[in-house]
């Protein structure tokens, strides 16, 4: 630009086609932006379905317990000793020397 010249003016053309871009990329980031909105939104809801159900067991798996212990006489569903993998973990404790639980778990049996 010089200093007493007209300064140079960019053709309409070009300015146009330079603002059609830019409008172009801010719809392309609007509709990815849209997309992972509703992406959200659907794991949102799958993931509060998921806890809703995982309340409903941990609620209906109370009652049977509490029911268990309400009624006399009823036969426990709980193993005489360790579920297998306890069983497992003391057997490996004993060979190496390593202490059991010292409340008394897992030292069930006959």
């Amino acid at each position: 630009m010089s200093l007493f010249g007209a300064p140079k003016v960019e053709p309409l053309e070009d300015r146009l086609r330079r603002v059609e871009y830019g409008l172009k990329e801010a719809e392309e980031r609007l509709a990815a932006t849209e997309k992972r909105l509703q992406q959200l939104a659907a794991d949102n809801e799958e993931t509060i379905d998921r806890v809703y159900h995982w309340m409903q067991r941990t609620n209906a798996r109370a009652r049977t317990s509490a029911r268990a212990l309400e009624a006399p006489g009823a036969p426990a569903n709980e193993p005489s000793g360790p579920d297998p993998v306890s069983a497992r973990i003391l057997a490996r404790r004993s060979r190496q020397g390593l202490p059991g639980p010292s409340n008394g778990e897992g030292e069930g049996g006959p």
